[in-house]
C-alpha cells in the first residue's frame, strides 16, 4: 500500500491533469506558486490542510478523493490506473445532466460486450 503523502501527491497531480492547467496555472488558482505544486507532485513538499481545503474548495473535489483509493489499483498497470484517475477527477466537475448521460452510454456499451 502506498503512503499517504504519495497518494496525496498523485491526486494533486491528477486534479491539475484533468482540469488541463499547467503547474503555475494551478498554482495561481489555489493561491501557490509553481514550485510548490511541483515539489507537492514530486512528494518533495507535503502540502497543508489549507492547500488540501483549497484545492477541493476551487476545484468542488471531495476530502475522500484525496483519503480513497482505486478498489484494485495494486493490480492495475499505470497507464491505466492514471486514466481511471483522471476520469474520477472529471466526474466531480462535471453537471449531474452530463453524468446522466454519460452512465447511459457506459451501460450501453457493457451490455454490447
Amino acid at each position: 500500500m502506498k503512503n499517504v503523502a504519495k497518494l496525496i501527491a498523485e491526486k494533486i497531480k491528477a486534479v491539475r491533469l484533468a482540469t488541463g492547467l499547467t503547474q503555475k496555472e494551478f498554482g495561481k488558482k489555489i493561491g501557490y506558486s509553481e514550485g510548490t505544486i511541483a515539489a507537492y507532485e514530486r512528494g518533495v513538499r507535503k502540502p497543508t490542510i489549507d492547500v488540501i481545503e483549497a484545492i477541493i474548495a476551487k476545484f468542488d473535489i471531495s476530502i475522500e478523493f484525496f483519503l480513497g483509493t482505486i478498489p484494485g489499483s495494486d493490480e492495475m498497470d499505470e497507464k491505466r490506473l492514471e486514466m481511471i484517475r483522471n476520469i474520477l477527477v472529471l466526474i466531480q466537475l462535471m453537471p449531474d445532466a452530463d453524468l446522466e448521460r454519460i452512465l447511459k452510454h457506459i451501460k450501453i456499451e457493457a451490455k454490447q460486450s
